[in-house]
């Protein structure tokens, strides 16, 4: 989905149900979206810019309202954040519930490959803090190649 109309869509969706808040994207790769509301009050809404780019719009608006009924729950419902309240609340908002996406959708921005064989072995979003491709062996079939080497692929 196009980051523009996911903004305006968030943003509207918010007015509608909540009054008032705040919308902000974030760069996760494994999160949706996520609901914040601070000790000050302040309604917060956050969604992945990949994921948001990698999903269609339906998928979308159900993570905005799936968000939103945290934050229309927030103080009912804090020991079971996908309790009977939250729930109620969701299907109030007319979220289907169908929030199923592949992270896989966004690519890794540091792979590890078999210079030999070109097996796939291990991906990171974020460069590695402890990754020494000499540590690792190619698990392909009959290659076994070690010492493998890390590379910047995005």
């Amino acid at each position: 989905m196009e980051l523009d109309i996911a903004f305006h869509l968030a943003c509207d969706l918010m007015v509608e149900h909540v009054g008032e808040g705040l919308f902000k994207w974030d760069n996760s790769k494994s999160t949706m979206g996520q609901a914040l509301v601070t000790p000050a009050g302040d309604k917060i809404l956050y969604l992945s810019r990949p994921l948001t780019l990698a999903n269609d719009e339906d998928l979308i608006r159900d993570v905005i309202l799936h968000e939103i009924a945290h934050i229309l729950t927030w103080e009912q419902d804090d020991e079971d954040i996908h309790g009977p309240i939250w729930l109620a609340k969701f299907k109030q908002l007319e979220g289907s519930g169908n929030i199923e996406y592949d992270a896989n959708d966004v690519p890794w921005k540091w792979e590890l490959h078999c210079p030999q064989c070109g097996n796939f072995l291990k991906g990171w979003y974020r460069k590695p803090k402890v990754c020494d491709g000499a540590m690792y062996a190619c698990t392909h079939l009959d290659c076994g190649k070690e010492g493998l080497t890390l590379k910047q692929v995005r």
